[in-house]
Protein backbone atom coordinates (compact mmCIF):
# COMPACT_ATOMS: atom_id res chain seq x y z
CA UNK A 1 0.00 0.00 0.00
CA UNK A 2 1.12 3.12 -0.68
CA UNK A 3 0.41 6.46 1.50
CA UNK A 4 0.68 8.95 -0.45
CA UNK A 5 -0.54 12.71 -0.80
CA UNK A 6 -0.36 15.33 -4.03
CA UNK A 7 2.52 17.75 -3.37
CA UNK A 8 -0.33 20.07 -4.55
CA UNK A 9 -2.25 19.38 -1.38
CA UNK A 10 1.14 20.07 0.72
CA UNK A 11 1.58 23.24 -0.84
CA UNK A 12 -1.68 25.15 -0.31
CA UNK A 13 -1.80 23.52 3.46
CA UNK A 14 1.71 24.88 3.98
CA UNK A 15 0.49 28.41 3.43
CA UNK A 16 -1.60 27.96 6.79
CA UNK A 17 1.96 28.75 8.70
CA UNK A 18 2.73 32.24 6.93
CA UNK A 19 0.86 34.97 8.61
CA UNK A 20 1.92 38.37 8.04
CA UNK A 21 1.77 38.11 12.22
CA UNK A 22 3.80 36.57 14.60
CA UNK A 23 1.75 32.91 15.66
CA UNK A 24 2.03 31.60 18.62
CA UNK A 25 5.04 29.60 19.79
CA UNK A 26 2.31 26.41 20.42
CA UNK A 27 0.39 26.56 17.11
CA UNK A 28 0.41 22.85 15.12
CA UNK A 29 1.97 21.75 12.57
CA UNK A 30 0.79 23.13 9.13
CA UNK A 31 -2.66 21.85 7.95
CA UNK A 32 -1.30 19.17 5.41
CA UNK A 33 -3.26 15.79 4.16
CA UNK A 34 -0.21 13.61 4.66
CA UNK A 35 3.20 13.53 4.69
CA UNK A 36 3.96 12.64 0.60
CA UNK A 37 6.53 10.03 2.12
CA UNK A 38 4.77 6.74 3.09
CA UNK A 39 4.02 6.45 6.77
CA UNK A 40 6.68 4.04 8.25
CA UNK A 41 5.32 1.09 9.21
CA UNK A 42 5.37 0.75 13.28
CA UNK A 43 6.47 -2.52 15.27
CA UNK A 44 4.03 -5.07 15.60
CA UNK A 45 1.38 -5.58 18.92
CA UNK A 46 2.82 -7.44 21.27
CA UNK A 47 -0.22 -9.14 20.88
CA UNK A 48 -2.75 -10.01 18.27
CA UNK A 49 -5.56 -7.34 18.39
CA UNK A 50 -8.28 -10.35 19.47
CA UNK A 51 -6.34 -10.99 22.77
CA UNK A 52 -5.68 -7.62 23.79
CA UNK A 53 -8.26 -6.84 26.49
CA UNK A 54 -10.15 -9.72 25.53
CA UNK A 55 -13.25 -9.91 27.83
CA UNK A 56 -12.66 -6.41 29.01
CA UNK A 57 -15.33 -4.00 28.90
CA UNK A 58 -14.98 0.16 28.53
CA UNK A 59 -18.00 1.35 29.74
CA UNK A 60 -17.86 5.06 28.56
CA UNK A 61 -20.44 7.74 30.18
CA UNK A 62 -21.28 10.87 28.22
CA UNK A 63 -23.12 13.87 28.36
CA UNK A 64 -25.37 14.30 25.35
CA UNK A 65 -25.88 13.27 21.92
CA UNK A 66 -27.52 14.92 18.48
CA UNK A 67 -30.43 13.22 17.37
CA UNK A 68 -28.85 10.01 17.40
CA UNK A 69 -29.10 9.10 13.88
CA UNK A 70 -26.55 6.67 12.15
CA UNK A 71 -26.70 8.42 8.41
CA UNK A 72 -23.83 10.44 8.46
CA UNK A 73 -25.54 13.46 6.67
CA UNK A 74 -28.51 13.54 9.18
CA UNK A 75 -26.97 13.42 12.14
CA UNK A 76 -25.54 15.68 14.63
CA UNK A 77 -21.70 17.17 15.57
CA UNK A 78 -22.27 15.26 18.91
CA UNK A 79 -23.31 11.60 17.50
CA UNK A 80 -19.44 11.97 16.55
CA UNK A 81 -19.46 10.26 20.00
CA UNK A 82 -20.50 6.92 19.35
CA UNK A 83 -20.56 7.21 14.87
CA UNK A 84 -16.65 6.89 15.52
CA UNK A 85 -16.73 4.30 17.23
CA UNK A 86 -18.94 2.47 14.14
CA UNK A 87 -17.43 4.06 10.93
CA UNK A 88 -14.41 4.92 9.56
CA UNK A 89 -12.81 7.98 8.30
CA UNK A 90 -12.45 9.46 4.45
CA UNK A 91 -9.80 11.45 5.38
CA UNK A 92 -7.69 10.28 8.45
CA UNK A 93 -6.30 12.71 11.52
CA UNK A 94 -4.07 13.46 14.42
CA UNK A 95 -5.75 15.99 15.84
CA UNK A 96 -5.37 19.90 15.23
CA UNK A 97 -3.91 20.83 11.24
CA UNK A 98 -2.77 16.88 10.37
CA UNK A 99 -4.89 14.82 7.94
CA UNK A 100 -3.03 11.50 7.07
CA UNK A 101 -4.81 9.03 4.65
CA UNK A 102 -8.01 7.21 6.10
CA UNK A 103 -10.39 5.36 3.57
CA UNK A 104 -8.77 8.45 0.91
CA UNK A 105 -5.22 7.10 0.70
CA UNK A 106 -4.62 10.62 -1.79
CA UNK A 107 -5.95 14.03 -3.02
CA UNK A 108 -5.40 16.20 -5.67
CA UNK A 109 -6.70 20.01 -6.16
CA UNK A 110 -6.73 21.88 -9.55
CA UNK A 111 -4.82 24.90 -9.86
CA UNK A 112 -7.91 26.98 -9.81
CA UNK A 113 -9.50 25.53 -6.27
CA UNK A 114 -12.43 24.31 -7.80
CA UNK A 115 -12.10 20.54 -8.32
CA UNK A 116 -10.22 17.72 -6.41
CA UNK A 117 -9.67 14.39 -7.29
CA UNK A 118 -9.80 11.73 -4.39
CA UNK A 119 -7.96 8.33 -4.16
CA UNK A 120 -9.84 5.61 -2.72
CA UNK A 121 -8.17 3.11 -0.61
CA UNK A 122 -6.21 -0.38 -1.50
CA UNK A 123 -8.17 -3.60 -0.95
CA UNK A 124 -7.73 -4.03 2.49
CA UNK A 125 -10.36 -1.93 4.09
CA UNK A 126 -13.56 -4.49 4.86
CA UNK A 127 -16.85 -2.97 6.33
CA UNK A 128 -18.67 -5.08 8.98
CA UNK A 129 -20.76 -7.44 6.86
CA UNK A 130 -17.61 -8.88 5.27
CA UNK A 131 -18.05 -6.79 2.23
CA UNK A 132 -14.93 -4.94 0.84
CA UNK A 133 -14.55 -1.23 0.55
CA UNK A 134 -14.76 0.10 -3.35
CA UNK A 135 -14.59 3.59 -4.83
CA UNK A 136 -18.60 3.87 -4.75
CA UNK A 137 -19.03 3.61 -1.39
CA UNK A 138 -16.74 6.74 -1.34
CA UNK A 139 -17.67 8.45 -3.64
CA UNK A 140 -21.36 8.13 -2.58
CA UNK A 141 -20.79 8.72 0.61
CA UNK A 142 -19.34 12.08 -0.28
CA UNK A 143 -22.31 12.50 -3.38
CA UNK A 144 -25.27 12.07 -1.00
CA UNK A 145 -23.82 15.06 0.94
CA UNK A 146 -22.39 17.44 -1.93
CA UNK A 147 -23.71 16.21 -5.48
CA UNK A 148 -26.57 15.46 -7.25
CA UNK A 149 -27.38 12.40 -4.49
CA UNK A 150 -28.46 14.88 -2.21
CA UNK A 151 -30.87 16.79 -4.68
CA UNK A 152 -32.38 13.32 -5.30
CA UNK A 153 -32.97 12.81 -1.58
CA UNK A 154 -34.22 16.38 -1.25
CA UNK A 155 -36.91 15.79 -3.90
CA UNK A 156 -38.10 12.32 -2.15
CA UNK A 157 -38.73 14.67 1.02
CA UNK A 158 -36.10 13.03 3.02
CA UNK A 159 -33.78 15.91 3.36
CA UNK A 160 -35.29 19.31 4.11
CA UNK A 161 -34.23 21.90 1.84
CA UNK A 162 -31.38 22.95 4.88
CA UNK A 163 -29.97 19.74 4.22
CA UNK A 164 -28.67 20.23 0.53
CA UNK A 165 -27.15 23.76 1.54
CA UNK A 166 -23.51 22.65 1.01
CA UNK A 167 -24.48 21.06 -2.23
CA UNK A 168 -25.70 24.61 -4.04
CA UNK A 169 -21.76 25.44 -4.07
CA UNK A 170 -20.94 22.13 -5.96
CA UNK A 171 -21.74 20.21 -9.31
CA UNK A 172 -21.26 17.09 -8.88
CA UNK A 173 -19.52 14.23 -7.87
CA UNK A 174 -18.47 11.96 -10.16
CA UNK A 175 -16.17 8.49 -10.58
CA UNK A 176 -13.18 8.79 -12.23
CA UNK A 177 -10.70 9.19 -13.70
CA UNK A 178 -8.96 6.51 -12.68
CA UNK A 179 -10.45 3.24 -11.88
CA UNK A 180 -10.09 4.24 -7.84
CA UNK A 181 -10.72 7.68 -8.06
CA UNK A 182 -13.97 9.93 -7.54
CA UNK A 183 -14.11 13.59 -8.39
CA UNK A 184 -15.74 16.62 -6.92
CA UNK A 185 -16.50 19.66 -8.91
CA UNK A 186 -16.79 22.90 -7.06
CA UNK A 187 -18.05 26.42 -8.15
CA UNK A 188 -16.22 28.00 -5.87
CA UNK A 189 -12.61 27.18 -4.05
CA UNK A 190 -12.60 25.02 -1.72
CA UNK A 191 -9.15 24.01 -0.15
CA UNK A 192 -9.96 22.53 2.74
CA UNK A 193 -12.05 20.11 1.24
CA UNK A 194 -9.71 17.37 2.38
CA UNK A 195 -9.66 18.66 5.71
CA UNK A 196 -13.99 19.12 5.61
CA UNK A 197 -13.93 15.37 4.74
CA UNK A 198 -11.76 14.50 7.46
CA UNK A 199 -11.90 12.84 11.34
CA UNK A 200 -10.45 16.35 12.27
CA UNK A 201 -13.49 17.85 11.06
CA UNK A 202 -16.46 18.91 13.57
CA UNK A 203 -19.35 16.92 11.79
CA UNK A 204 -20.08 13.67 10.76
CA UNK A 205 -19.65 14.15 7.17
CA UNK A 206 -15.70 12.69 7.23
CA UNK A 207 -16.97 9.44 7.74
CA UNK A 208 -17.72 6.39 5.24
CA UNK A 209 -21.30 4.63 4.93
CA UNK A 210 -21.33 1.30 2.71
CA UNK A 211 -23.40 2.23 -0.21
CA UNK A 212 -24.86 -1.27 -1.17
CA UNK A 213 -25.42 -2.25 1.77
CA UNK A 214 -27.40 0.88 2.65
CA UNK A 215 -29.91 0.92 -0.51
CA UNK A 216 -29.77 -3.29 0.31
CA UNK A 217 -31.84 -1.62 3.34
CA UNK A 218 -34.14 0.14 1.17
CA UNK A 219 -38.03 -0.82 1.54
CA UNK A 220 -41.18 0.40 -0.25
CA UNK A 221 -42.10 3.57 0.93
CA UNK A 222 -39.08 5.06 2.10
CA UNK A 223 -38.11 8.14 0.92
CA UNK A 224 -34.28 7.79 1.49
CA UNK A 225 -32.55 4.90 4.02
CA UNK A 226 -34.53 4.52 7.49
CA UNK A 227 -34.06 0.81 6.91
CA UNK A 228 -30.11 1.62 7.55
CA UNK A 229 -31.33 3.23 10.80
CA UNK A 230 -32.72 -0.11 11.75
CA UNK A 231 -29.37 -1.63 10.92
CA UNK A 232 -26.50 0.18 10.61
CA UNK A 233 -22.69 -1.17 9.43
CA UNK A 234 -19.49 0.69 9.15
CA UNK A 235 -15.77 -0.05 8.48
CA UNK A 236 -15.26 1.39 11.91
CA UNK A 237 -13.25 -0.31 15.06
CA UNK A 238 -16.15 -1.80 16.44
CA UNK A 239 -19.35 -3.29 15.39
CA UNK A 240 -22.94 -2.13 17.13
CA UNK A 241 -24.91 -4.78 19.02
CA UNK A 242 -27.47 -2.94 20.28
CA UNK A 243 -28.63 0.60 21.35
CA UNK A 244 -31.61 2.58 22.28
CA UNK A 245 -31.41 5.40 20.38
CA UNK A 246 -30.04 9.28 21.61
CA UNK A 247 -29.59 7.38 25.16
CA UNK A 248 -26.64 4.06 25.19
CA UNK A 249 -24.68 2.15 22.10
CA UNK A 250 -23.16 -1.37 22.48
CA UNK A 251 -20.86 -2.34 20.53
CA UNK A 252 -18.02 -5.17 20.04
CA UNK A 253 -14.53 -5.17 18.72
CA UNK A 254 -14.33 -5.57 15.17
CA UNK A 255 -11.82 -8.42 14.47
CA UNK A 256 -10.86 -7.41 10.74
CA UNK A 257 -10.19 -3.52 11.31
CA UNK A 258 -7.61 -2.76 9.15
CA UNK A 259 -6.26 0.24 10.65
CA UNK A 260 -2.98 -0.77 11.88
CA UNK A 261 0.60 -1.40 10.93
CA UNK A 262 0.18 -4.34 9.14
CA UNK A 263 -1.61 -2.69 6.80
CA UNK A 264 1.17 -0.18 6.11
CA UNK A 265 -0.30 2.55 9.00
CA UNK A 266 2.62 3.85 11.30
CA UNK A 267 -0.05 3.64 14.30
CA UNK A 268 -2.55 0.67 15.84
CA UNK A 269 -5.91 2.14 15.85
CA UNK A 270 -7.50 -1.43 16.70
CA UNK A 271 -9.39 -0.66 19.84
CA UNK A 272 -7.92 -2.36 23.09
CA UNK A 273 -11.23 -3.07 24.86
CA UNK A 274 -13.19 -6.14 23.17
CA UNK A 275 -16.66 -4.42 24.43
CA UNK A 276 -17.42 -0.67 24.47
CA UNK A 277 -20.94 0.48 26.13
CA UNK A 278 -21.30 4.40 25.57
CA UNK A 279 -24.41 5.48 27.62
CA UNK A 280 -25.91 9.07 27.84
CA UNK A 281 -25.74 10.37 31.76
CA UNK A 282 -26.75 13.76 31.63
CA UNK A 283 -25.80 14.35 35.89
CA UNK A 284 -22.61 15.46 36.57
CA UNK A 285 -22.73 13.97 39.87
CA UNK A 286 -24.15 10.62 38.67
CA UNK A 287 -21.12 10.09 36.38
CA UNK A 288 -18.41 11.05 39.03
CA UNK A 289 -20.34 8.19 41.09
CA UNK A 290 -20.17 5.68 38.53
CA UNK A 291 -16.38 6.37 37.74
CA UNK A 292 -15.73 6.22 41.09
CA UNK A 293 -17.66 2.51 41.85
CA UNK A 294 -15.74 1.64 39.28
CA UNK A 295 -18.83 0.72 36.88
CA UNK A 296 -17.61 3.44 34.77
CA UNK A 297 -14.28 3.59 32.91
CA UNK A 298 -14.39 7.01 31.23
CA UNK A 299 -16.61 9.86 31.55
CA UNK A 300 -17.20 12.84 29.71
CA UNK A 301 -17.08 16.26 31.91
CA UNK A 302 -16.40 19.71 32.41
CA UNK A 303 -14.70 22.02 34.30
CA UNK A 304 -17.15 22.21 37.69
CA UNK A 305 -15.96 18.49 37.99
CA UNK A 306 -12.20 18.56 38.43
CA UNK A 307 -12.79 18.51 42.23
CA UNK A 308 -15.46 15.58 41.90
CA UNK A 309 -13.00 13.68 40.21
CA UNK A 310 -10.02 13.78 41.70
CA UNK A 311 -11.95 13.15 44.66
CA UNK A 312 -13.06 9.83 43.16
CA UNK A 313 -9.44 9.69 42.61
CA UNK A 314 -9.68 9.52 38.91
CA UNK A 315 -7.04 11.01 36.30
CA UNK A 316 -8.04 14.04 34.72
CA UNK A 317 -7.09 14.16 31.11
CA UNK A 318 -7.50 17.28 29.15
CA UNK A 319 -8.68 17.68 25.50
CA UNK A 320 -7.74 21.28 24.40
CA UNK A 321 -9.40 24.06 22.99
CA UNK A 322 -12.36 21.46 22.28
CA UNK A 323 -15.00 23.99 21.87
CA UNK A 324 -15.83 27.28 22.17
CA UNK A 325 -18.72 29.78 23.49
CA UNK A 326 -21.18 31.16 20.49
CA UNK A 327 -22.62 34.39 20.72
CA UNK A 328 -24.98 35.30 17.97
CA UNK A 329 -26.54 38.29 16.69
CA UNK A 330 -29.38 36.37 14.80
CA UNK A 331 -30.55 37.63 11.77
CA UNK A 332 -29.89 41.12 12.47
CA UNK A 333 -30.65 42.25 8.87
CA UNK A 334 -33.57 45.13 8.89
CA UNK A 335 -32.65 48.52 9.17
CA UNK A 336 -34.83 49.24 11.99
CA UNK A 337 -33.60 46.45 13.63
CA UNK A 338 -31.66 47.32 17.43
CA UNK A 339 -28.89 45.04 16.10
CA UNK A 340 -28.70 46.32 12.43
CA UNK A 341 -25.58 48.42 13.07
CA UNK A 342 -22.41 47.21 13.80
CA UNK A 343 -21.38 49.77 16.36
CA UNK A 344 -24.27 48.27 18.10
CA UNK A 345 -23.12 44.60 17.74
CA UNK A 346 -19.85 45.63 19.08
CA UNK A 347 -21.38 47.87 22.30
CA UNK A 348 -23.40 44.85 23.67
CA UNK A 349 -20.01 42.94 23.54
CA UNK A 350 -18.11 45.61 24.95
CA UNK A 351 -20.84 46.07 27.78
CA UNK A 352 -20.29 42.59 29.56
CA UNK A 353 -17.20 42.19 31.29
CA UNK A 354 -16.44 38.44 30.29
CA UNK A 355 -13.32 38.46 32.05
CA UNK A 356 -14.76 38.59 35.56
CA UNK A 357 -17.68 36.13 34.58
CA UNK A 358 -15.29 33.63 32.98
CA UNK A 359 -13.30 32.96 35.78
CA UNK A 360 -16.09 33.53 38.33
CA UNK A 361 -18.01 30.60 36.21
CA UNK A 362 -15.41 27.94 34.78
CA UNK A 363 -12.01 28.99 36.26
CA UNK A 364 -8.81 26.99 34.48
CA UNK A 365 -11.33 25.12 31.27
CA UNK A 366 -12.28 28.60 29.79
CA UNK A 367 -9.92 30.80 28.46
CA UNK A 368 -10.55 34.07 27.18
CA UNK A 369 -9.02 34.60 24.00
CA UNK A 370 -10.17 34.31 20.16
CA UNK A 371 -13.06 35.14 18.38
CA UNK A 372 -15.99 32.72 17.62
CA UNK A 373 -14.51 29.78 15.89
CA UNK A 374 -10.87 30.67 15.78
CA UNK A 375 -9.23 29.96 18.68
CA UNK A 376 -5.32 30.00 19.27
CA UNK A 377 -4.15 27.19 17.34
CA UNK A 378 -6.71 27.57 14.21
CA UNK A 379 -5.39 28.77 10.68
CA UNK A 380 -5.87 32.84 10.92
CA UNK A 381 -5.65 33.51 14.74
CA UNK A 382 -3.72 36.58 16.09
CA UNK A 383 -4.17 38.35 19.11
CA UNK A 384 -6.56 41.11 17.59
CA UNK A 385 -8.61 38.59 17.80
CA UNK A 386 -9.32 38.40 21.15
CA UNK A 387 -12.41 39.56 23.00
CA UNK A 388 -13.09 43.15 23.56
CA UNK A 389 -12.36 44.16 27.09
CA UNK A 390 -15.15 45.29 29.21
CA UNK A 391 -16.01 49.30 28.33
CA UNK A 392 -19.15 50.34 29.41
CA UNK A 393 -18.49 53.67 28.88
CA UNK A 394 -17.70 53.37 25.67
CA UNK A 395 -19.93 50.78 24.68
CA UNK A 396 -22.73 53.86 25.34
CA UNK A 397 -21.16 55.91 23.34
CA UNK A 398 -21.44 53.37 20.51
CA UNK A 399 -24.60 52.74 20.84
CA UNK A 400 -25.57 56.43 21.50
CA UNK A 401 -23.81 57.23 17.55
CA UNK A 402 -26.39 54.92 16.18
CA UNK A 403 -29.21 56.38 18.07
CA UNK A 404 -30.01 54.51 21.32
CA UNK A 405 -30.00 56.05 24.50
CA UNK A 406 -31.06 54.57 27.96
CA UNK A 407 -31.99 51.53 26.42
CA UNK A 408 -34.26 53.22 23.45
CA UNK A 409 -34.06 53.71 20.03
CA UNK A 410 -34.11 57.01 18.31
CA UNK A 411 -38.05 56.15 17.25
CA UNK A 412 -38.59 55.81 21.27
CA UNK A 413 -38.84 52.62 21.12
CA UNK A 414 -37.75 50.08 23.73
CA UNK A 415 -34.35 48.11 23.02
CA UNK A 416 -36.73 44.30 23.77
CA UNK A 417 -34.96 41.03 22.57
CA UNK A 418 -34.58 37.58 23.85
CA UNK A 419 -31.27 35.14 24.74
CA UNK A 420 -31.98 31.87 23.31
CA UNK A 421 -29.70 29.23 25.14
CA UNK A 422 -29.78 25.73 26.33
CA UNK A 423 -27.97 23.49 28.87
CA UNK A 424 -24.56 21.73 27.17
CA UNK A 425 -22.37 18.93 28.42
CA UNK A 426 -19.18 20.47 27.21
CA UNK A 427 -19.70 24.22 28.15
CA UNK A 428 -21.92 23.98 31.58
CA UNK A 429 -23.82 27.24 33.09
CA UNK A 430 -25.08 28.53 29.78
CA UNK A 431 -28.01 29.87 31.02
CA UNK A 432 -26.25 31.52 33.99
CA UNK A 433 -23.65 32.76 31.65
CA UNK A 434 -26.92 34.05 29.23
CA UNK A 435 -28.43 35.56 32.45
CA UNK A 436 -24.95 37.79 33.80
CA UNK A 437 -24.60 39.01 29.91
CA UNK A 438 -28.46 39.93 30.26
CA UNK A 439 -28.50 41.62 33.72
CA UNK A 440 -25.53 43.90 32.27
CA UNK A 441 -27.54 44.52 29.24
CA UNK A 442 -30.68 45.29 31.57
CA UNK A 443 -29.02 46.88 34.48
CA UNK A 444 -26.25 49.14 33.08
CA UNK A 445 -28.00 49.82 29.14
CA UNK A 446 -31.69 50.00 29.88
CA UNK A 447 -32.15 46.90 27.74
CA UNK A 448 -35.21 44.90 28.23
CA UNK A 449 -33.53 41.28 28.28
CA UNK A 450 -35.15 37.85 28.98
CA UNK A 451 -33.08 34.30 28.64
CA UNK A 452 -34.85 31.51 27.40
CA UNK A 453 -33.76 27.81 27.90
CA UNK A 454 -34.84 25.30 25.72
CA UNK A 455 -34.15 22.04 24.36
CA UNK A 456 -30.56 21.78 21.88
CA UNK A 457 -32.75 20.20 19.02
CA UNK A 458 -35.38 22.26 18.95
CA UNK A 459 -33.53 26.00 19.22
CA UNK A 460 -30.90 24.65 16.76
CA UNK A 461 -34.20 24.00 14.47
CA UNK A 462 -35.99 27.23 15.11
CA UNK A 463 -32.41 28.89 14.62
CA UNK A 464 -32.21 27.34 11.27
CA UNK A 465 -35.96 27.80 10.39
CA UNK A 466 -35.50 31.77 11.09
CA UNK A 467 -37.71 32.28 14.17
CA UNK A 468 -34.74 34.23 16.01
CA UNK A 469 -35.13 37.42 14.21
CA UNK A 470 -32.88 40.28 16.19
CA UNK A 471 -33.10 37.85 19.11
CA UNK A 472 -29.20 36.47 20.73
CA UNK A 473 -28.57 32.98 20.61
CA UNK A 474 -25.67 31.66 23.06
CA UNK A 475 -24.39 28.09 22.48
CA UNK A 476 -21.22 25.78 22.77
CA UNK A 477 -20.00 24.80 19.10
CA UNK A 478 -17.13 22.65 18.11
CA UNK A 479 -13.95 24.35 17.97
CA UNK A 480 -11.46 23.84 14.31
CA UNK A 481 -8.14 24.41 13.25
CA UNK A 482 -9.68 25.68 9.65
CA UNK A 483 -12.58 27.50 9.01
CA UNK A 484 -12.87 27.72 5.47
CA UNK A 485 -16.07 25.84 6.09
CA UNK A 486 -17.79 27.90 8.54
CA UNK A 487 -16.82 30.94 7.30
CA UNK A 488 -18.39 30.20 3.57
CA UNK A 489 -21.37 28.75 5.04
CA UNK A 490 -21.60 31.93 6.90
CA UNK A 491 -21.21 34.60 4.73
CA UNK A 492 -20.96 33.56 1.67
CA UNK A 493 -23.94 30.76 0.73
CA UNK A 494 -27.32 32.04 0.85
CA UNK A 495 -28.50 28.40 0.87
CA UNK A 496 -27.33 27.52 4.21
CA UNK A 497 -29.98 27.71 6.96
CA UNK A 498 -27.64 29.26 9.73
CA UNK A 499 -25.79 31.82 8.20
CA UNK A 500 -24.95 35.24 9.08
CA UNK A 501 -26.12 37.38 5.82
CA UNK A 502 -29.50 37.34 4.42
CA UNK A 503 -27.26 37.45 0.84
CA UNK A 504 -24.30 37.44 0.28
CA UNK A 505 -24.67 39.34 -2.97
CA UNK A 506 -27.06 42.53 -1.52
CA UNK A 507 -25.69 45.37 0.04
CA UNK A 508 -24.85 46.11 2.77
CA UNK A 509 -23.25 42.21 2.90
CA UNK A 510 -21.63 42.51 0.00
CA UNK A 511 -19.32 45.52 0.83
CA UNK A 512 -19.01 44.76 4.51
CA UNK A 513 -17.93 41.16 4.12
CA UNK A 514 -18.89 39.04 1.31
CA UNK A 515 -16.01 40.76 -0.87
CA UNK A 516 -13.17 40.40 1.31
CA UNK A 517 -14.72 36.76 2.50
CA UNK A 518 -13.93 35.28 -1.06
CA UNK A 519 -10.54 37.17 -1.66
CA UNK A 520 -9.38 35.03 1.05
CA UNK A 521 -11.24 31.94 0.58
CA UNK A 522 -9.83 32.26 -3.27
CA UNK A 523 -6.22 32.94 -1.89
CA UNK A 524 -4.84 29.68 -2.74
CA UNK A 525 -1.33 30.60 -2.29
CA UNK A 526 1.06 30.84 0.93
CA UNK A 527 -0.23 33.98 1.66
CA UNK A 528 -3.95 32.10 2.66
CA UNK A 529 -3.29 32.15 6.54
CA UNK A 530 -1.96 35.78 6.32
CA UNK A 531 -5.25 36.28 4.44
CA UNK A 532 -7.69 34.61 7.06
CA UNK A 533 -5.63 36.30 9.90
CA UNK A 534 -6.99 39.95 7.90
CA UNK A 535 -10.34 38.75 7.35
CA UNK A 536 -11.36 37.49 10.90
CA UNK A 537 -10.26 41.00 12.03
CA UNK A 538 -12.70 42.70 9.60
CA UNK A 539 -15.41 39.95 10.72
CA UNK A 540 -14.59 40.53 14.31
CA UNK A 541 -15.31 44.45 13.63
CA UNK A 542 -18.57 43.51 11.78
CA UNK A 543 -19.61 41.81 15.23
CA UNK A 544 -22.41 39.16 13.66
CA UNK A 545 -21.00 36.89 16.03
CA UNK A 546 -18.38 36.40 18.89
CA UNK A 547 -17.31 34.73 21.73
CA UNK A 548 -16.59 35.19 25.65
CA UNK A 549 -14.31 32.27 25.49
CA UNK A 550 -12.96 28.72 24.63
CA UNK A 551 -13.17 25.49 26.73
CA UNK A 552 -10.92 22.91 27.36
CA UNK A 553 -12.54 19.56 28.20
CA UNK A 554 -11.39 17.39 30.95
CA UNK A 555 -11.78 13.46 30.94
CA UNK A 556 -12.25 11.20 33.84
CA UNK A 557 -10.50 7.73 33.47
CA UNK A 558 -10.99 5.06 35.91
CA UNK A 559 -9.11 2.56 37.54
CA UNK A 560 -9.77 -0.01 34.98
CA UNK A 561 -7.57 2.01 32.22
CA UNK A 562 -3.73 2.64 32.54
CA UNK A 563 -2.81 5.91 33.90
CA UNK A 564 -1.39 8.15 31.47
CA UNK A 565 -2.85 5.80 28.17
CA UNK A 566 -5.65 8.22 27.22
CA UNK A 567 -4.52 10.47 24.55
CA UNK A 568 -7.48 13.18 23.06
CA UNK A 569 -6.91 14.95 20.20
CA UNK A 570 -6.49 18.98 20.66
CA UNK A 571 -8.81 21.12 18.26
CA UNK A 572 -10.94 18.39 17.74
CA UNK A 573 -14.21 18.02 19.37
CA UNK A 574 -16.29 14.79 21.31
CA UNK A 575 -14.71 11.34 21.73
CA UNK A 576 -11.06 10.87 19.99
CA UNK A 577 -8.33 8.43 19.82
CA UNK A 578 -10.26 5.76 21.79
CA UNK A 579 -7.55 3.12 20.80
CA UNK A 580 -5.31 4.98 22.98
CA UNK A 581 -6.46 4.02 25.98
CA UNK A 582 -4.75 0.49 27.11
CA UNK A 583 -6.83 -1.74 29.98
CA UNK A 584 -4.87 -1.58 33.32
CA UNK A 585 -4.99 -4.94 33.47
Amino acid sequence: MALIVSMVSLAIIAAACSSSEPTPAAAPAPAAPAPAAPAPAAPAPAAPAAEVGAGQTLNVLITNLGNGRFDTWLSDGEDLKFLRILDAPLVGGEGGSSLIPGTIKAWDMTSDGLNWTFTVQDDFVTFQNGDKLTVDDVQWSVDKMLGNEARRLESTGYYEPRNIGDAAQFDSVDLGPGADQFTVKGQRPRPDLPFWLSENAQGPQGLVQPKAYTLSQVKSGDAGFEGYERAPIGAGPMSITDWVPEQKYSFERFTDYWWHPGNGFAEDRRIKFEFLNMEVVPEDATRVAALQAGSANLIEANVLMTDGIKGAGAEIVWQDQSAYNWILMVDCWEPDMWCYDAGVRRAVEMAVNKRQIVEELYGRGATVKGWSYVTPDSMGYSSALDPLPYDLEGAKALLAKSGIVDGKMANGEQVSFKINTWDAGDTPLLPELSQLMADAWNNDLGFDVEVVVGDASAVRQKWNNRQFPADVLVRTNEARFDGTSITSGGYNNKDIAWRSVRDPDEEPWLTNTTIPVRKALNDLSSTRNASFVELYKLLKEDAQQWSAFYTNLPWGVGKDIKPGTYKPWTLVPYVTAIWTAVPAN
